[in-house]
């Protein structure tokens, strides 16, 4: 069904049909907008600690140590543990990258590295008994 167009008899009568438009969309307009402003918050009425909740810090990796392991880059980024790892051998290194930071089971490092699973094994004890000694802490 077609809806037929209004044919106004008056000027006058357009003109109040035009106007209670207007006054419509302007209280449903008032309405959003006060509805709106019951919900937002601004930025400065925030706490620093919901704001630091909402707000996206970038991560730069200019101070990490990178150890590179089959091509792998590892990254490092609490200096004493760069500092500890440093003063092992390159195996022992690699054995406590591969298995602390990549997380692999030591038949998996003995197979990449081509080692027996009990060298792996006794790289990792040695080189946390290394730590240990240095800086008094366990790993």
């Amino acid at each position: 069904m077609k809806s037929r167009p209004i044919k106004w008899t008056s000027v006058q009568e357009y003109d109040c049909y035009i106007k209670m438009k207007l006054r419509f969309y302007t209280r449903d307009y008032m309405k959003k907008k006060r509805e709106q402003r019951e919900h937002e918050v601004l930025f400065t009425d925030l706490s620093h600690n919901d704001v630091m909740d909402i707000a996206v810090v970038d991560k730069y990796f200019f101070d990490d140590d990178i150890f590179i392991v089959n091509d792998w880059p590892i990254r490092v980024s609490d200096p004493l543990l760069a500092e500890a790892l440093r003063c092992l051998t390159p195996r022992k290194q690699e054995v406590m990258l591969l298995s602390s930071f990549m997380e692999m089971k030591d038949r998996e490092v003995a197979k990449l590295l081509k080692l027996a699973e009990n060298t792996v094994s006794k790289h990792r004890r040695e080189s946390l008994v290394v730590f240990r000694e240095l800086y008094g802490v366990k790993l």
